[in-house]
């Protein structure tokens, strides 16, 4: 995707699209020094700071209180498709569209502490588990490796069926992982068996995002189909299904309340949906943003943050 250079007109704008609004979801801080796509953003496990990773190349650590950088990363010169915080604070991993390697940095200091090397294929998605014992990665050729956070080996793969895996998320009890897949499946993983335990099918296109539900028993999709999907863990059945018209999804990200279902689309939008009856509560527009690429809510469900086409990064909240 081609970079797109950011002006002052391109920032957030957070006014609603409904007469009364149900909640009341107002951009507070917008993030400003990428100069390209803004492909994944996620909260430190304290809530005290942002990571944000980007088609420019750059990785940039983000004072969340007041919106200043930190510090940037440029040890590695691939652009940036995911970032993904450990549970403890101590590892940030960083992995590369155009690359096969993850890179582990050490988040305080901004050290290259280490380099997870796979074969040939590109790692898309990241995912570190609930106790921080494994950080797992997807990739290209449809496999998922388990890494130990101690030692820096692989200690399992998933075999794939050789399909892209777009996006990977862990119960919250570490016992299973969910895949979002280019042939618009979404696959349930057993960590400790390795096998795939259900393959829910009802999107028509890419799946581009997963997460889960606080509780474990929901799971929510978004796909290039223009739909967000809520499906029930235990039987595989579709519970919900949230329409964004004519735009692909690209993100999904789950409020730890369980309150709040968000997603964001191709053009601009992220929508706030009624996680139990699937109603639309809100949208917020960041204004010429093109698409919304990463959703992240904050630890104590506070604030909501979003990374965007135009390299924009901004921060929402209802206070």
């Amino acid at each position: 995707m081609a970079m797109i250079a950011m002006t002052a007109i391109l920032f957030a704008s957070c006014e609603d699209t409904f007469d009364e609004l149900i909640t009341d979801f107002q951009c507070v801080d917008v993030l400003e020094g990428h100069r390209g796509s803004v492909w994944s953003v996620c909260w430190s496990p304290d809530g005290k700071y942002i990571a944000s990773g980007s088609y420019d190349k750059d990785i940039v650590i983000w004072n969340a209180s007041n919106g200043q950088k930190v510090r940037t990363l440029y040890e590695y010169y691939e652009s940036v498709y995911d970032v993904a915080w450990s549970p403890d604070g101590n590892y940030l991993a960083c992995g590369y569209g155009y690359d096969e390697n993850i890179i582990l940095y050490n988040p305080n200091n901004g050290t290259l502490l280490d380099t997870l090397k796979y074969d040939y294929y590109n790692a898309y998605s990241l995912a570190w588990s609930p106790d921080g014992e494994y950080l797992a990665s997807a990739y290209t050729d449809g496999h998922i490796v388990l890494w130990d956070s101690d030692t820096k080996e692989k200690v399992k793969t998933l075999e794939g069926d050789w399909t892209s895996i777009y996006s990977l998320a862990w119960s919250p009890d570490g016992r299973y992982l969910a895949s979002g897949l280019s042939n618009d499946n979404v696959v349930i993983w057993d960590v400790n068996s390795g096998q795939k335990v259900k393959t829910l099918k009802g999107h028509s296109s890419d799946v581009n995002s997963v997460c889960w539900s606080p509780d474990g028993k929901y799971l929510a999709s978004g796909s290039a189909d223009a739909t967000v999907i809520i499906w029930n863990v235990n039987n595989g059945e579709r519970e919900q299904i949230m329409d964004h018209g004519y735009y692909d999804v690209y993100s999904v990200a789950w409020s730890p309340d369980g309150k709040y279902l968000a997603s964001g689309n191709s053009n601009s939008i992220i929508t706030l949906w009624d996680s139990d009856t699937g109603e639309n509560l809100q949208e917020l527009e960041v204004t010429d943003g093109r698409g919304i690429l990463s959703l992240s809510w904050s630890p104590n469900g506070k604030y909501l943050l979003s990374g965007s086409e135009d390299g924009s990064i901004c921060i929402w909240s209802e206070d």
